[in-house]
């Protein structure tokens, strides 16, 4: 699991919509985004349902364990963050801390 989380930047937060995200690595680049997301789903046994990306942000929105999700990686500052947007997300997300744990 280090490898997808880093435990020195991994926090849970709420977004104003109060879904909850998570913040989970600081170390993927631009370039190393695709990969690193393909892995993250398929560990979960996910599926990617669309990928969006702009001058310095790429947006995967994702399903995962019935939840859907978006897996967001932002270049300023470096950070890939997963979002929650229904409460199956929610649900995952705060698994996510206990698989920590």
């Amino acid at each position: 699991m280090k490898k997808f989380i880093d435990k020195k930047v991994f926090s849970l937060g709420r977004m104003k919509n109060e879904r909850l995200y998570a913040e989970l690595n600081s170390d993927v680049g631009w370039e190393g985004f695709p990969k690193y997301a393909e892995e993250f789903v398929n560990l979960f046994y996910g599926s990617v349902i669309s990928r969006s990306d702009s001058v310095d942000t790429r947006v995967w929105e994702v399903i995962i364990k019935g939840g859907l999700l978006r897996l967001v990686y932002e270049d300023f500052p470096v950070m890939v963050s997963l979002e929650s947007q229904d409460k199956e997300g929610d649900r995952f997300i705060k698994d996510l801390k206990d698989i920590l744990s």
